[in-house]
């Protein structure tokens, strides 16, 4: 019996191997929607994903046989995206008065200069970096 620990293992399971999980072991880890998000970052499973996702009341342990049975097995590297560091996300919103959807765009144009001046202009001041001397 394999061991599964993560709901990455589950995915791997899925991809790669050809021994079946009980479900114990996935329904605990893996909902329906966070395994047809895994399954749509690969080109080759995102028409899967799609036809899966037309189901949202199947139970996890079906959808995670669904995908077991019907992906091909290899390994895939399929990226999840990164959450953008919020003080930077808050910074383009309140300099230039745009909602966080178009502040991402802005994040994406903008060079890491023009953060650091947008930084650099919106310095509230004070004591930062200096430690206070006591007498």
């Amino acid at each position: 019996m394999e061991e599964v620990k993560t709901f990455f293992d589950v995915v791997n399971n899925i991809c790669s191997s050809k021994t079946l999980l009980q479900p114990e072991q996935v329904v605990g880890l893996a909902s329906p929607y966070m395994m047809n998000r895994a399954m749509s970052f690969n080109h080759d499973t995102a028409f899967f994903a799609e036809e899966a996702s037309a189901f949202r009341n199947i139970d996890p342990y079906q959808l995670y046989m669904f995908y077991f049975y019907s992906t091909p097995k290899k390994k895939r590297y399929g990226k999840w995206t990164k959450k953008v560091n919020n003080e930077d996300l808050q910074l383009v919103q309140s300099s230039y008065g745009v909602s966080e959807k178009k502040a991402m765009e802005y994040l994406d144009i903008l060079k890491p200069e023009q953060l650091e001046a947008l930084r650099q202009a919106s310095s509230q001041g004070g004591k930062t970096g200096r430690a206070s001397k006591k007498k």
